[in-house]
């Protein structure tokens, strides 16, 4: 998926985005389906970055962001299951 500057406004990448000191910038590289709580935690033992903790988000997805040790920002994230 690739954003606009805009999408940045109000993220918490916007510094990274204005010095351009980190690969990849701006890129998400989404992982549909993958459980975003097991992949933080898996991510956390690695030593990688946590930009955002795994949350619920208003259009859907629970996610979370990481980045990798190359400066890569993941995504995984999965629809938020609603009980009735």
């Amino acid at each position: 998926m690739i954003h606009a500057d805009h999408t940045y406004l109000d993220h918490p990448l916007t510094g990274s985005l204005a010095s351009g000191d980190v690969r990849g910038i701006g890129a998400e590289l989404h992982l549909h389906g993958l459980d975003p709580d097991g992949a933080e935690a898996r991510a956390r033992a690695l030593g990688y970055i946590i930009l955002a903790g795994s949350i619920d988000k208003p259009h859907g997805l629970r996610e979370c962001y990481i980045i990798d040790a190359d400066g890569y920002l993941w995504v995984p994230d999965r629809p938020i299951e609603v009980t009735p």
